[in-house]
């Protein structure tokens, strides 16, 4: 991956950007007339040749200059330089210049831009050095990243595995290693965690061969998090600790605190409090040493999170309040939307509304500020739940319509996103298919020269012998030359049409492909949408039950105040509406409605199913939490969690396979 980002100068005032705009216009415009005048002078003394090479190298230390300056003003001058390049068919600046602008756009985040550039700069290597050179697989390389970020993680994949092949015949370590890690973190970015721990082991082998510390412990916490992510905490443990273990020394005391912090986040997966907060703190120790704030603010809200787990609220708070302080101190925007999310959460577990109220509506214009949609959106969903619990149902239906028009609006921009990389991922294959008919265009022009002189050669010579010979026989000889070539061009006009029906079939059957991934994808949306609000339905439903069970009991309680008659009419109204047996028939209806025939599949597939496999399977499939189950199934959450556990020795699953994965796919 690229080793780290361009960062713009920060903003004064909008007079000095001005002038600062139009002094590198001017001193652009300046350059661009000195080359001008320059060039021509050198046309003039008959020096051409060197003047032009030095003006093309000013031009491009001029656009190496302004790549941390102003990004607008490196284009120009690298836009010059290439076409003076061009111009003089020097295919070392014009390689030289498509790289700059290449990492311009790219700088720029105009990631389609920058493909571009990086596509012909690595033709351009190609022709000069060729496709197996280091440089071209370098500029592949910088491809896949920019594909990376587009989440087009496909053709990431390829163009990193293009790179890696160049390299691996060039026996470059080094590069080795960087190419398998980058497969490795595009197949953990997609989800794919056994292919990204098949790369990063095998970036592991190259580091141990290469015997670089730091790499060495790289690679262990890479190992770490996707095991940690793939919910293996005691794996990612074991790897954290080896990763730490290569760190020693005062230049690697951050890397440190940040290993720590990884374990201490791995232990507190697996509900180990202590442990997490132990590493936790140590990680906290070496950032108070280092003085550096930012993480120190950092480790704060993380240790808050635990403490929050393990309902110690008010330490919790203090914790909170110690890394809001610190990221306002720091104009961290972002965190501070998070930690006064949390500690929102904190005072609506605590019951304390007005609190709570106080930290959402303070987050409210942050998180928009910023365009943090997704915290917007949690502290939406945080406020419409507190006022529900006040009974204020106008301000919770306001605040739920505002959680769903904002959550529409995400999902609305991720598909325009995906539609985007869907258009650029067409193109840049329709690009290939165009350089690669190019390039055949080109090699058959080629050869079909060489075809000519040889036979323009032959002809001659068979004419100087056949002239004194047979020269009755001439005109017949020149009739079945120029028939030869007629059949010549038919035949490749038959090739040509051929090709482009294979072109456009070929498009068509893409476009059809697309268009069915679309369909599918929107149904399968629509599908999760319904099973939500079919869950939430049922859990309403359930809430209702505990609801009139409490008043149940409170009646008992209370029953000698009530009349016979009047007591024995509410509790048969009571038990009449806390009905678990029928819950579960609407709830089987609904069900049946979005998911046609899983419950016949899955009394065909599995005969011997208990009612309450059944049950679960059902809640499974939809993606409920185990909390949300054992409401569900009036059972305990621990009830739960052994019901899944019988129900995946009853499949017969693997470890490692996801259950309710399985279940969809009945």
């Amino acid at each position: 991956m690229k080793k780290g980002i361009f960062a713009c100068p920060n903003k004064k005032c909008n007079l000095f950007q001005t002038m600062k705009s139009c002094s590198s216009i001017i001193i652009i415009l300046s350059t661009y007339l000195f080359f001008i005048v320059h060039y021509n002078y050198a046309q003039s003394s008959g020096i051409v040749q060197q003047n032009n090479t030095e003006n093309i190298e000013g031009l491009l230390s001029g656009a190496q200059t302004y790549m941390d300056i102003d990004l607008d003003s490196c284009l120009i001058l690298g836009n010059m330089a290439y076409d003076l390049a061009v111009k003089l068919d020097f295919l070392k600046y014009q390689y030289e210049a498509t790289k700059i602008m290449a990492d311009a756009w790219y700088y720029k985040d105009s990631l389609s831009k920058a493909i571009d550039y990086y596509r012909l700069s690595a033709d351009l290597i190609s022709e000069i050095k060729g496709e197996d050179s280091e440089d071209y697989a370098a500029r592949l390389s910088d491809i896949g990243y920019c594909f990376y970020e587009l989440e087009i993680f496909d053709f990431a994949v390829e163009y990193f595995k293009q790179s890696l092949e160049i390299f691996t015949i060039a026996n470059n370590i080094l590069e080795i290693s960087n190419q398998l890690n980058n497969i490795g973190i595009v197949y953990f970015t997609w989800g794919n965690y056994n292919l990204a721990i098949e790369h990063f082991s095998r970036t592991l082998s190259y580091d141990i061969e290469h015997g670089d510390s730091l790499s060495l412990s790289a690679s262990y916490n890479n190992i770490g998090k996707v095991y940690e992510t793939w919910g293996y905490q005691d794996l990612a443990i074991d790897h954290y600790l080896q990763s730490l273990s290569f760190l020693s020394g005062q230049k690697n005391e951050s890397r440190r605190a940040i290993r720590m912090s990884n374990i201490g986040t791995s232990y507190f997966e697996k509900k180990d409090f202590d442990k997490a907060l132990e590493y936790l703190h140590k990680a906290l120790e070496i950032d108070q040493r280092l003085q550096n704030h930012y993480k120190i603010a950092i480790r704060y809200n993380e240790i808050a999170g635990i403490l929050t787990a393990q309902e110690k609220f008010s330490e919790a708070i203090d914790f909170n309040q110690q890394a809001l302080e610190i990221f306002k101190y720091l104009d961290k925007k972002e965190s501070q939307a998070i930690v006064l999310k949390d500690l929102g959460h904190i005072y609506l577990q605590l019951g304390n509304y007005n609190s709570a109220k106080k930290y959402f509506e303070e987050c409210i214009p942050i998180a928009r500020n910023i365009g943090s949609r997704i915290n917007e959106m949690a502290v939406y969903k945080s406020l419409a739940q507190l006022y529900e619990r006040q009974n204020n149902y106008d301000q919770s239906y306001y605040y739920h319509q505002k959680y769903d028009v904002l959550k529409d609006s995400i999902f609305n921009a991720q598909q325009h996103q995906q539609l985007a990389n869907y258009r650029i991922k067409y193109e840049t294959q329709k690009k290939e298919r165009e350089n690669q008919l190019l390039k055949k265009d080109i090699l058959i022009k080629q050869r079909s020269q060489r075809t000519f002189l040889i036979i323009a050669a032959s002809m001659l010579l068979l004419s100087i012998l056949l002239f004194f010979l047979l020269r009755l026989k001439s005109k017949s000889l020149k009739q079945n030359k120029l028939l030869h070539h007629q059949e010549n061009k038919l035949t490749q006009l038959e090739l040509e049409k051929k090709e482009i029906e294979t072109q456009h079939l070929q498009d068509k059957v893409f476009a059809e492909k697309q268009v069915n991934r679309l369909q599918r994808e929107k149904y399968e949306a629509e599908i999760q949408l319904k099973n939500r609000e079919l869950v939430s339905s049922t859990l309403q439903l359930v809430n209702k039950n505990e609801v009139l069970s409490e008043i149940k009991n409170k009646i008992k309680l209370h029953n000698a105040a009530i009349p016979e008659n009047a007591f024995r009419d509410i509790m048969h109204l009571v038990n009449q509406n806390t009905d678990f047996d029928q819950n579960w028939k609407s709830f089987r209806v609904e069900f049946e409605k979005i998911n046609p025939g899983f419950f016949d599949r899955i009394r065909h597939k599995y005969p011997d199913f208990s009612e309450q496999f059944t049950r679960l399977a059902a809640f499974l499939r939809i993606d409920l939490s185990t909390k949300e189950i054992a409401q569900l199934m009036n059972v305990s959450v621990a009830a739960v969690n052994k019901n899944r556990q019988r129900l995946r020795k009853k499949l017969n699953l693997e470890p490692e396979a996801d259950l309710s994965t399985f279940m969809k796919s009945i």
